[in-house]
This record gives structure tokens, sequence and C-alpha cells, in this order.
């Protein structure tokens, strides 16, 4: 692909405005695409009096030092620390929803005044202005894709009269300032990080296919969960274990316990996850191997509640971890993004069985996964696809979702939506399920069904396959009809 080289220029322009209409001279740079990063970081480095930045979406992650927007976010407190007054207005509409609350803790921590706009509308700037002249402006937002990969519009504006009337968009805006604790994150057991990332553990199972210790170990965090208790001794029940574990249960008891407690056995001498003793009555007792510096991740209380640890097969719940853990480091509710190749590397599984899993995952709507852009036909230069977890539902919610769908929509409709959603992997998606009921109300089943033709050559992991695109194929149908 052909990259244009980027400019650096300066000129001189005249800006008009209306109510009442007036010119100003201004010295204009050109900051698009990579140039935006440097330009900006010396801009902040080089501020003496004020930075005001109003930022639409500003994604960073603690845990990502060397990241563009990290070292945005560093710059900024850098700058509170030598005495800049520094004010950061980020948008919580919405569609935004908490997708800024680890830069709004990292920018906090660091002393830098912050605040939330957008709880009723969206505030969807990208706009900086440092020692009341130096205008930055443009279309992008504080993020490692945009800074780094996307085509992105941006200038630099040095003026004094620019500078002042840019101000004015901070003095209208609203601040309001929701609570983003820990306490509002999706309530869920504490699963080691370890578990996932030592080598020696889930992937080890996950690769032998020995779900029986998967399970078992799964299942007793959920008990320490239920217990609020992680040092505790936990009593099995051999009868639940063992269906639990889809171990048959023979009228002999010696038989499935024996094959119980080899599980318990396997945990403790194989993988060091758990200390376990039988009393006097040969009763299993078990207990979860902590260490103090252990740190945790979520697992949703809805993945027992709602029947999930006996839905999913091995790889599917293995993937579902890797998902809740990712997405905990990323941001709560928020998009992680990495390769298969990268997945595979770190999590030590093949590619083949983590994209089975993926795909899996989303088809049971558990998991969104946004598929990166195809640049090729071979897929050589795809960009990495983007995973969110998803709310669970239990199931009377989900009932009462798609009942309330069918006497919008009718009966017909719905089926035939789900149909078409089920065409892209997303059956049980009911926003993919609203959205091809809407195109099936408004352009009838056949034009739709036609438009799934289309695209039911593309591979699973083509980034077409989504509805946006789905509905332009039915306009371009429409509109040859005329």
């Amino acid at each position: 692909m052909k990259r244009v080289k980027s400019f650096f220029v300066f000129f001189t322009a005249c800006l008009f405005f209306a109510a009442p209409a007036f010119a100003l001279t201004a010295e204009v740079a050109d900051i698009s695409n990579r140039e935006y990063y440097g330009a900006v970081l010396r801009e902040v480095n080089g501020a003496k009096h004020s930075i005001d930045v109003a930022m639409y979406s500003m994604y960073a992650r603690e845990d990502e030092a060397a990241g563009a927007v990290a070292r945005l976010i560093t710059a900024l407190g850098a700058a509170r620390k030598r005495g800049v007054n520094v004010t950061v207005y980020l948008d919580r509409s919405p569609s935004t929803g908490k997708a800024n609350d680890e830069a709004y803790r990292m920018l906090a921590a660091a002393g830098v005044k912050v605040f939330y706009t957008g709880m009723k509308h969206k505030m969807h700037a990208k706009l900086i202005v440092i020692d009341g002249e130096v205008v930055i402006d443009g279309s992008a937002n504080w993020t490692n894709k945009a800074i780094g990969e996307n085509d992105e519009s941006n200038l630099i504006v040095r003026s004094k009269e620019f500078g002042a009337i840019k101000q004015r968009f901070f003095a209208g805006l609203t601040t309001g300032m929701p609570k983003i604790e820990s306490a509002d994150r999706e309530p869920g057991a504490d699963v080691p990080i370890s578990f996932l990332t030592d080598k020696r553990l889930a992937a080890r199972m996950t690769r032998a296919g020995d779900i029986n210790a998967f399970d078992f170990y799964i299942w007793l965090l959920g008990q320490c969960r239920r217990s609020g208790n992680k040092a505790e001794w936990i009593a099995v029940d051999y009868d639940v274990m063992a269906d639990h574990l889809g171990i048959t249960i023979e009228h002999k008891k010696s038989l499935y316990r024996n094959k119980v407690r080899a599980c318990a056995q396997k945990l403790k001498q194989r993988y060091g996850l758990i200390d376990y003793h039988l009393n006097e009555k040969n009763a299993l007792w078990v207990l979860p191997v902590f260490t103090e510096q252990e740190n945790y991740f979520k697992l949703p209380d809805g993945f027992w509640d709602y029947g999930w640890d006996s839905k999913l097969n091995l790889r599917e719940k293995f993937f579902y971890l890797v998902c809740c853990y990712e997405g905990a480091r990323a941001l709560p509710a928020a998009y992680w993004r990495c390769s298969m190749q990268g997945l595979a590397k770190k999590y030590a599984l093949d590619r083949s069985t983590l994209s089975l899993a993926a795909t899996a995952l989303k088809k049971q709507d558990l998991i969104e996964v946004r598929y990166g852009r195809v640049q090729g036909d071979d897929y050589s230069d795809k960009e990495v696809n983007e995973y969110r977890v998803k709310p669970m539902l239990s199931p009377k919610v989900r009932a009462r979702l798609q009942e309330n769908m069918e006497k919008e929509f009718g009966v017909d409709t719905f089926v035939a939506a789900r149909e078409a959603a089920a065409a892209i992997d997303r059956g049980e998606d009911l926003e993919v399920i609203g959205d091809f009921a809407d195109l099936i109300r408004k352009h009838g089943k056949g034009v739709v069904r036609l438009a799934l033709e289309e695209i039911a050559e593309y591979k699973h992991n083509n980034p077409l396959r989504n509805t946006a695109y789905i509905a332009g194929i039915i306009r371009r149908i429409e509109q040859g009809k005329e």
C-alpha cells in the first residue's frame, strides 16, 4: 500500500466568524495522521500557564505505560507538577459509557483537574487549548488506534484571539461526577490471574482436555465467592460434584467417589492449586491455595447462576476467562484488542482453538467481536480484532425481551430476523435481531435474503458481515429496482 509522506507547513489564514463577523490572522499547521502525537506532546511539554482538554474518547490503560495515550496523560501530569493549570473534560454519555474511566483515574491520580461531561448528551469534541493561544483541533481522539493507525485530520492554530474564542467552549460544558468505584463492576468470583497466565495451569488443562480438573477448580472459586472467604475449607458433596463433572453415579458409592477424590488429588499434586483431606467418614474437604501477592480478575456470577459452567466446552470456558481478564485490564465494559497469533503466544494454545472458541462465544452472545479490517484478499494484512465481554442476561430476562420483540415486530418477522442474525453468527444477539427485524419490516424478507446471499461466501471473521454493511447492500438492491 502506497504511503503518503506526512508534511508540516505553516501559513497565514483569515478566519471568518458570523454574529458578529470579523477576521483574524493566525499561524496554522497541518498535523494530520502520524504528525499529531509528536506535535501534541511537544506543545504539552512546552506549556507554561494552562492546558485545557475536551476529549470525547481517551482510552488508556494503566499497565500500558509505553502506549501513546498513556504517555500523553503522563505529560499532562508532569505539566501539573511544574505548576501548569491543567483541566480535562471527558465524555460520559450513554454512547461512551465507562470507556474513559481509566483515563479519569490516571489523571486524577496525577493531580489533574478532570471532569465528566455529556451526562445527558454527547460531548464529541477533540479540542486542546494551551496557554490560551495554541489551539489543537480536529478528528483525533486520544486512543492508540486514532493516534497510530487511523486517517485523522488535525490542525494547530496559533492565535490569542482564536484561543479566546475556543476557550468559550469549555465554559459552556456541563459537568457531572458519576460513580466509578469498583462497586459498579459486575460482581463475580475472584480468579487468580496466574491460573491463566501460568502455562502449566489452565492452558495445560485445556491442551490435555482435562475438563474435570478445570471444572472442579472453577467450581471451588465459585464456592469461595459464596462463602466470602478464600481461606476456608470447603466440604464437597460427592453426588453434587460427580454430577457437575459428568461422572456416572454407580450403585457402589466408592467408584464415583474415588473418581472425585482422584480429581482433587490431581489438582493438588499436578497443578498445585488446592489442598485437600478426608475426615474420619471419608468426607472430602478442599482448600484453594492462594498467595498473599496474588492478583485476581472477576468471573461473573452468571457463569454459574445461568448454567454456562455446564453449557460451554473447555476451550470456550478458557477463552471466556481470557476475555474477562483482558477486559478487566482494559476497562469495565471496554474493548480489548489482540491478534490471534498474539493470544496464542500469550496463552500457549493454538490459534485454531482460540478462534473456534471466540466464534462460539460470539454466537452465544457472551462476547462481542469487532473483526479487523481486511486490506487484501489473503487476510495477510488484516487488522487485529477487538473483543468485549457482554453483560450476562438471565434466561427469564432474555425470554421477556424476546417476547417484547415478538409483540413489536410479529412472531414471523422475529423468527426471520433471528435466522438472518444467525447467518452472521449473531443469532442470540437481541440487538442484531432487532436490526434485522427493522430491515425486514422496511424492505421485506426477500430483499434481506438477497443481501445475505451476497455475503454468504465471506469468511466468518470478515468485518463486512454486519448489519450496517447489509443495509448498504439492501439500499443498492432497492436503487437497482428503480
